[in-house]
């Protein structure tokens, strides 16, 4: 009869100490998965921000592929600018 009792302590000692460390565990896992999710907003924010900067970017670098095009364009009319005349002009106005 004793020993009854005392595999009924045993058995009931067991049972709380594994509802324990479950619940122990459950703890530790909600708090991992609260860290994830914080976690996660945290990095699709920075993601968001990114992608403004590739976009900012993307603009950037159209305004200047159109400046490097205007200054060749600049470029090309100054040198048209000095090369020699093909022809001399007769000189306009008054005159023989």
């Amino acid at each position: 009869m004793l020993s009854d009792w005392i595999a009924l302590a045993g058995v009931l000692l067991a049972a709380g100490v594994n509802a324990a460390g479950y619940l122990v565990a459950w703890g530790a896992m909600k708090g991992a998965v609260t860290a994830l999710t914080t976690r996660i907003a945290m990095l699709e924010g920075q993601m968001r921000a990114v992608d403004e900067w590739k976009l900012d970017v993307a603009r950037l670098e159209t305004r200047l592929d159109a400046l490097i095009e205007h200054v060749r364009d600049l470029n090309a009319s100054l040198r048209w600018m000095r090369e020699p005349a093909a022809r001399p002009r007769s000189p306009h106005g008054f005159g023989p």
